[in-house]
């Protein structure tokens, strides 16, 4: 026996990878490659995979995967659910943008593709393998279909040698889960914290000098409305001060040599957004400050310097006429010229971090993404980009090793910190025991791998109701925890909210009474939510799924993976949904049958959300930035309310009026009656921010849900990482 799991074990290392659909899958480092990114999958995932792999011809039951993956009698449908969704993202991209596993509801899961063998010396060459590209959209496509077509050539294997892939894929297993099959603990580092600021209120944007003498940040007391920047000298811990009337201010980057780059964002200025730098080596502040140009709008901005501060890197917006996109520049100081870096698609929302490697010659830019983000190394002028990782998390910051060797950054969703070698691109994690790096709204600096600066969470979210005839606003729920989004039922007083990011829980609101539906969620981060015109079911969903639950039972029904990435949801007919996605930088939205499993095209150029009401009257925004309505029977299109690119445009209908607001603060109410068309203001939140706008379904009251961003007080810390196991 013994010898013939070494036989085995030598013949499995002649397998060069495994191919699922357009995935490259390595035995050896356990890593996904599509020819443009490359994953390594978590053990746990990679078993299951391998599992799904070796038993191809059929489908596997959850039973079996917790008796033969999990090595347990009983494994929570929720812990497979989870794994399930992770492998599912894993096997997702631009290259591979159908569904590799498929879900046979009550049943189990199977592959949708039949896996190809690759071996190091082989001599013939691969059969090429067609990945599925949508050139044109259809007025309908059938899902089983669909997936019966991701591949064009299917490898189909003899007998003998499909024997020897089992076999070699059998050891390989055997191999891979000989030391346990769940996902190993990560090693874990000690932290120290310390506080920096004992002021109450609310700091912002911390960032520390090159030279570790200043840390400059934004801070507003708690009666304050407007961010004074304050630059403590680390040293003597002093506070240097500079307010300008009003304005908002902000550090964006320091040079070598202590010049500290800021913005100045003022709305009732001629020029709202402002660059500005100051030398502090001499005078502090009272040095002379050198206005450096004017910027686009009032996001934040995020830069960083080379050539001993004159050249400066920064993220500007306006890319391609869109406000809240924004590209990485550089910047010229001497010659006052700038020239564009980088080049996001406008489905990737921008990016919006750069760093400066220590040799001054690199960079690195977090690039953001419908779910998640890329991160790209590029030379200093823009030239030879590269992608090298691609996560399914939101990144704060990036930073380079002392010797530029790897990129570090912090993983706010599993409390750790990431290390990827720029060689390998190997990524491996280590486990920080805090919770200061917890919450919505914070922010960090990584000073180096030892230190990082963090002004903790310093947002809450909650929900309200407004009534769209008194035009009173009151609080509906609100905790200590984040309230995402509520959706009303049509045929009875009760609404379902939904509570929390990181742990999230559904809760119902009936008659006064308040009452915890699902204190888990079938995958993190959902952010949809819709109740069928019936009310028996109801749908909650993220970029990548939507899950159809059951009202009364609370039973997960069904799992549906839409062919791109989810914009939006909404139930208007029984067994209808209405959905938007993203296939090739085009968001079009499509009515998709329960009954037939398919999807039906009915708007196309859709900027996120679509809304039907009155049956037949499609409401969405186009890429004019027009709130159309569209008549679902004839197709004529007429525009309710012209509206500019706004950063922070939200709006919601039900069936008389679209509400909307283009500042994150005003309510506006427009009738969707052509013969009426005037903008009504109807509510303003003052300091709080609009998140998001849901129309209430119950046609009894007639409201609407505000999910309002609230400030509170944090803090500002410094955290040292006491001690820390090797990374690579």
């Amino acid at each position: 026996m013994e010898h013939g799991v070494d036989n085995g074990i030598n013949f499995s290392k002649k397998i060069k990878h495994v191919i699922l659909g357009n995935w490259h899958l390595s035995l050896k480092y356990q890593t996904l490659n599509d020819g443009d990114i490359s994953r390594e999958l978590e053990p746990l995932l990679f078993n299951i995979l391998l599992y799904l792999t070796l038993n191809n011809d059929r489908v596997i039951s959850r039973q079996e995967l917790a008796d033969e993956v999990w090595k347990q009698n009983y494994v929570d449908d929720n812990a497979i659910n989870r794994a399930m969704s992770e492998l599912r993202k894993a096997l997702k991209s631009e290259n591979q943008r159908a569904q590799i596993i498929k879900t046979h509801y009550r049943v189990g899961y199977s592959l949708t593709v039949e896996p190809e063998i690759v071996y190091i010396d082989a001599s013939k060459p691969k059969e090429t393998q067609t990945p599925l590209v949508i050139t044109k959209a259809k007025e309908s496509i059938d899902i089983d279909k669909n997936a019966n077509s991701v591949i064009s050539k299917k490898l189909r294997l003899f007998p003998a040698f499909l024997l020897i892939l089992t076999s070699a894929l059998a050891v390989a297993y055997y191999f891979f889960s000989s030391s346990g099959l769940k996902t190993p603990e990560q090693s874990s580092v000690i932290v120290k914290e310390t506080l920096l600021s004992w002021k109450k209120g609310v700091s912002v944007a911390p960032l520390m000098s090159k030279s570790r003498r200043f840390l400059a940040f934004s801070f507003s007391g708690s009666d304050e409305t407007s961010f004074n920047l304050f630059i403590k000298n680390t040293e003597t811990l002093e506070d240097m001060v500079l307010s300008e009337g009003g304005a908002q201010i902000y550090p964006i980057a320091w040079s070598e040599n202590d010049s500290l780059f800021y913005q100045i964002i003022d709305i009732k200025a001629e020029h709202p957004c402002q660059v500005w730098k100051v030398d502090l080596t001499e005078n502090g502040l009272n040095s002379k400050h050198e206005k450096l140009f004017d910027c686009y709008g009032i996001n934040l901005l995020h830069a960083d310097t080379a050539d001993d501060g004159n050249t400066l890197i920064y993220t500007k917006f306006n890319y391609r006429n869109i406000p809240h996109l924004s590209s990485i520049v550089h910047r010229d100081l001497k010659k006052n010229s700038e020239f564009q870096i980088s080049s996001p698609q406008v489905s990737e929302f921008g990016d919006y971090f750069v760093k400066v490697s220590h040799s001054g010659q690199k960079v690195a830019i977090i690039r953001k993404r419908a779910k998640g983000v890329k991160i790209l190394i590029a030379n200093k002028d823009g030239s030879s980009p590269q992608e090298v990782v691609s996560l399914d998390y939101i990144l704060d910051a990036i930073s380079w090793s002392e010797d530029d060797s790897r990129l570090f950054w912090v993983h706010r969703d599993n409390s750790s910190i990431a290390s990827l070698s720029i060689n390998s691109l190997e990524l491996s994690y280590q486990t920080i025991k805090t919770e200061s790096i917890e919450g919505g709204k914070i922010g960090i600096d990584l000073v180096d791998e030892t230190t990082m600066i963090v002004a903790t969470d310093y947002a809450d979210s909650n929900l309200y109701s407004l009534s769209t005839s008194k035009h009173q606003l009151r609080d509906f729920s609100s905790t200590n925890r984040l309230e995402i989004t509520a959706s009303s039922l049509h045929n009875k007083e009760a609404t379902f909210y939904l509570v929390g990011w990181g742990k999230q829980t559904l809760w119902k609101e009936e008659s006064g009474a308040r009452q915890v539906l699902l204190d888990s969620m079938p995958d993190k981060k959902i952010s949809y939510m819709a109740v069928s015109a019936d009310d028996v079911k109801f749908a909650l969903a993220n970029k990548d799924s939507i899950y159809i639950y059951n009202t009364e039972s609370l039973e997960l029904e069904e799992e549906i993976s839409p062919p791109g990435l989810l914009s939006d949801l909404s139930w208007p007919f029984n067994n209808k949904l209405l959905v938007t996605y993203e296939v090739n930088d085009k968001s079009n939205a499509w009515l998709y049958d329960l009954d037939s499993k398919s999807y039906t095209l009915i708007a196309k150029d859709v900027l996120g959300a679509a809304r039907i009401v009155n049956d037949n009257t499609l409401v969405y925004l186009n890429y004019d930035h027009n709130l159309v309505k569209q008549n679902l029977k004839t197709g004529e299109i007429d525009i309710v309310v012209e509206l500019s690119a706004a950063a922070k445009l939200r709006w919601t209908v039900d069936e008389q009026f679209v509400y909307y607001t283009d500042d994150a603060k005003t309510v506006y109410q427009v009738a969707l009656d052509e013969q009426n068309r005037e903008v009504k203001k109807i509510a303003h939140t003052h300091e709080k921010e609009i998140w998001r706008l849901i129309a209430n379904d119950d046609k009894t009251k007639p409201n609407l849900f505000l999910t309002l961003i609230e400030r509170k007080n944090n803090m500002l810390l410094k955290l040292n990482i006491e001690k820390k196991s090797t990374l690579d």
